[in-house]
């Protein structure tokens, strides 16, 4: 059982929920990359334990589609098969008038929330010439920060922000994402496929809440896309 001094980034097609009491317990299996937060076992990385949902609470929720300003929904999205599609091209407009941020098509889920414990379930698909691109985040941070974790793609690679790398070779194949938040001890750890690839703090106390679809960012390839589906939201 996780201490409630985590929160945690889950990628992974059965993630886990990870203790301090493990990691010193079977200190021989695991060591720590203190530069980068990251946790990895003897072949890189840790081996998820259970499932991440595991004593968590689905529940329902709402969400919005955010596309640019000047076009209908289906320019940029659709909906078939339980699968979400999303798209957007590097010289479209923002999702507002009002706004100066660049292209998006994301799905804003409307859980807001400022303490407690948040979980975000989805698998995901990336066609392979999506790059630049921000795939989720958890909206709000303190301060100047917009956000508090970003997975995002670059020439296959899925990383944390611009800079660290989850992994490699990840277009085209589905991934698994779990994403838990504890906004009130504010630590981030993140699996994928179930094993650990990373781990840290958020950027500090804001509303929150999820998002995920493409949003370009700087480097953007012309087009950008996402799929989605098996989305869940979760609390305890």
């Amino acid at each position: 059982m996780i201490k409630k001094n985590i929160l945690l980034v889950v990628l992974s097609t059965a993630s886990v929920t990870f203790s301090s009491h493990v990691h010193s317990q079977e200190h021989n299996l695991y060591h720590e990359n203190s530069e980068s937060g990251q946790i990895f076992e003897d072949d890189g990385f840790l081996k998820v334990r259970s499932s991440p949902t595991s004593g968590w609470k689905k529940v329902a929720f709402d969400y919005e589609i955010q596309q640019p300003y000047d076009k209908q929904q289906s320019e940029r999205y659709s909906f078939k098969d339980g699968v979400h599609d999303l798209w957007v091209f590097s010289n479209d407009k923002p999702h507002s008038p009002s706004s100066h941020t660049d292209p998006r098509t994301e799905i804003r889920i409307k859980n807001d929330y400022t303490h407690g414990w948040h979980q975000f379930e989805a698998d995901f698909y990336v066609p392979s010439g999506t790059s630049g691109v921000n795939l989720m985040q958890i909206f709000g941070g303190g301060g100047s920060a917009a956000t508090s974790f970003m997975l995002r793609i670059y020439d296959g690679e899925l990383r944390r922000y611009s800079g660290q790398t989850l992994r490699k070779n990840a277009y085209n194949k589905w991934w698994h994402l779990n994403v838990i938040h504890n906004a009130d001890s504010h630590h981030i750890e993140a699996y994928l496929d179930n094993q650990l690839v990373w781990q840290g703090e958020d950027h500090g106390s804001d509303n929150h809440y999820f998002k995920c679809g493409v949003y370009s960012q700087k480097g953007m390839s012309h087009k950008m896309e996402s799929l989605w589906k098996n989305i869940n939201i979760y609390v305890k």
